[in-house]
């Protein structure tokens, strides 16, 4: 995010805010989808974006899928 929302239009805060913006020079990583695109163009004046070359390999989001990851035994493997 590169400017305020303050004075702009309730429906372009609340794009900002479902971008996952909340303070300037705030940086977020988003999936390419059409509608992100969308939510991109319609507060493009509030906005900096740059495509990534590669994707990021996605981050196991649970304590599960980490310790899977990691090679940490679940405690069903534990106990088994």
């Amino acid at each position: 995010m590169v400017k305020s929302e303050i004075g702009h239009t309730q429906d372009q805060r609340a794009t900002v805010r479902s971008l996952g913006l909340h303070r300037i020079r705030q940086e977020v990583v988003l999936a390419d989808s059409p509608a992100i695109r969308g939510m991109l163009h319609k507060v493009r004046h509030l906005v900096q974006f740059v495509e990534e070359a590669e994707p990021q390999a996605e981050r196991p989001r649970t304590s599960t899928a980490r310790r899977a990851a990691s090679g940490i035994p679940s405690k069903e493997e534990e106990n088994a």
